[in-house]
């Protein structure tokens, strides 16, 4: 029977369509066969409308078997590529067919108590075809059902084969994305037809029908899921023809991953991770199917409306994290940027960290910034490029006054002095006063440049050295920034292969301050919960002889005064012969929180 209706299906769908047409009619008749049941109803006495199950069958094992007799209700979704109008015809026919299911599925359990005892429904499996007006028209109406039911699948799933197959996310798409010239996607259909034929001659129906029953549940729950989060966040493009009330969606979702489990624990677990594989094997595939999909869109609205909650609650210190501006013109960016990307790396790499990036030229040219993105996969770089007449200092206030308005906004500004021209050197003084009214960090990098023979000659200068050099003194105001963003630098994962060590320094005048100066970075070190592998030193003379001393270091790190560039960040360069970083905190960061 089950090749025949292959066979039928593999030459038209329309001769399968005007088959079922055929079939309702027996089934049909046969039902009003059983409806007219001779008058042999039971005392009403003896009528139980509700009763415990059989030992060995519970409700919910019950309940999978029967579950997949009435998924046969969306096999019309399945051939919305042979509707004429699927929009209208696929919400009416499965709310009709629903309903009407319904009303015969119940009224032939109440037509059963009130005609047959519990013994007869337990032993006599033919027990409608016995209890019939017309018995010959019942077991034409089962055959027909259960034909019927057959006819569905091997219809609808070979076209969800084929669709899939088109969108070229399963393995040997072309084969299975061919159709006939009438249109029929026979090769599916055959693939189809031998699964079919293979679970039959396996046998364990009732098994088999449990685990499709999971596979309908996790269908039905993620469609539940997804209206009810389209409908909780009040979509504008969410606007179905059958409005459901979103408390409903929610309730089918719970209900159905809830059933899964009740039904059967183990089966639950493998469908789960089996659409579990399926989603990343998708994903993988990385195959775009239209201009947006559901995920993307739920997960966008979903942050614009996380956006909208957190406005309203002011960010802590708890929740710091480093979102870092940079501003310039094309060839500070070719010059200072992308030659020396690494030390970005080096600073921000730490975490996922946001980079705002502002081109400003006189033509607008965006390559420069695409490039550098390209040069950060670490990043999460966020490019602009506008073209000014005005000046940098201009365009910064601008794009810092409209950047004010979103959540996640630059909270550090980055500067690398690859110019001490000064000219330059203005300028950026002039941006740093404008970001103290916007509450921005400052870090300002300075790198140290030696020829090659200094660099041989000179010991304390090793770029290879896996020290960071970090200097504070007791009661300093300015020194979270530097702390996080050492502690960053040692902890990166992408530091992780030079195996950096934090080194805390402090500079004491007289000797007998020495203990005190270790007091100072004992506590620091406890307070500020510093990686383990810290170590500290306490550096006995002024400031500058206290740099000359300075140990080794791949760069040292600084508090920075002022908010102001001036000329002891190129004396303090050239005399601890390093990369140097010189950090100025905003009052937005808290290293001891």
């Amino acid at each position: 029977t089950t090749i025949l209706i292959i066979i039928i299906a593999y030459l038209s769908t329309n001769m399968t369509i005007k088959f079922q047409i055929t079939i309702m009619i027996i089934i049909i008749l046969s039902l009003i066969s059983f409806y007219l049941t001779p008058s042999n109803f039971l005392e009403i006495n003896k009528v139980n409308l509700w009763s415990s199950p059989e030992e060995g069958y519970t409700f919910w094992k019950v309940y999978s078997i029967f579950f997949p007799a009435v998924t046969g209700i969306l096999a019309g979704a399945s051939l919305s590529g042979d509707l004429k109008n699927p929009r209208e015809n696929i919400p009416k026919g499965t709310l009709w067919a629903i309903g009407i299911t319904f009303i015969i599925y119940v009224s032939l359990a109440v037509m059963f108590a009130f005609t047959s005892t519990r013994e007869e429904l337990l032993t006599n499996t033919t027990i409608i075809i016995d209890k019939a007006r017309i018995p010959a028209l019942v077991i034409a109406g089962i055959m027909g059902a259960t034909i019927s039911s057959a006819i569905g699948s091997i219809l609808s799933a070979p076209r969800v084969l084929q669709a899939m197959a088109e969108d070229k996310i399963i393995p040997f798409s072309n084969f299975f994305s061919n159709k006939s010239k009438s249109g029929e996607p026979r090769n599916a259909i055959v693939f189809t037809g031998l699964i079919v034929i293979i679970t039959l001659i396996l046998g364990k129906l009732n098994s088999i029908a449990t685990i499709i029953t999971m596979f309908f549940l996790i269908t039905y729950g993620m469609l539940n899921i997804i209206v009810f989060i389209e409908e909780y966040l009040d979509l504008i493009t969410y606007r179905p023809s059958i409005k459901v009330p979103k408390y409903i969606s929610l309730f089918g979702a719970i209900a159905c991953f809830s059933t899964m489990f009740l039904i059967n624990n183990i089966f639950s677990i493998i469908a789960l991770i089996s659409i579990i594989v399926i989603y990343i094997y998708l994903l993988k595939k990385e195959k775009r199917l239209m201009d947006t999909d559901i995920r993307s869109g739920i997960i966008h609205a979903l942050a614009e409306k996380s956006s909208q909650l957190a406005k309203n609650i002011e960010k802590t210190k708890v929740v710091w994290t480093p979102n870092v501006l940079i501003v310039g013109d094309h060839e500070y960016f070719k010059n200072c940027i992308d030659k020396d990307r690494r030390i970005l790396v080096d600073i921000f790499g730490g975490k996922k960290t946001n980079i705002f990036m502002f081109d400003f030229n006189e033509k607008k040219d965006d390559k420069i910034v695409n490039d550098l993105k390209n040069y950060f996969p670490e990043f999460n770089i966020i490019p602009y490029g506008c073209s000014l007449n005005s000046s940098l200092e201009f365009g910064t206030e601008t794009v810092l006054t409209i950047l004010d308005s979103i959540l996640y906004k630059p909270n550090i500004l980055f500067i690398n002095l690859c110019d001490n021209k000064k000219e330059k050197i203005e300028k950026w003084n002039n941006i740093i006063k404008i970001t103290k009214h916007h509450k921005l960090g400052i870090v300002i990098y300075k790198k140290y440049d030696l020829s090659n023979k200094e660099k041989v000659e000179n010991n304390n200068y090793n770029m290879e050295d896996n020290n960071i050099n970090l200097w504070l003194r007791d009661r300093t105001p300015n020194k979270h920034l530097a702390i996080l963003l050492s502690i960053m630098i040692v902890e990166s994962k992408l530091n992780k292969q030079d195996k950096l060590q934090l080194n805390l320094i402090t500079v004491e005048e007289k000797e007998e301050d020495f203990d005190k100066g270790e007091e100072f970075l004992n506590s620091l070190i406890e307070e500020a919960r510093l990686p383990s592998s810290t170590t500290k030193r306490v550096i006995i003379g002024n400031f500058k002889e206290a740099l000359e001393k300075a140990p080794p270091a791949k760069f040292n790190i600084f508090g920075l005064n002022s908010y102001k560039i001036d000329d002891i960040i190129f004396k303090i360069s050239d005399i601890v012969k390093t990369d140097v970083l010189f950090m100025k905190d905003s009052g937005q960061e808290d290293a001891f929180i």
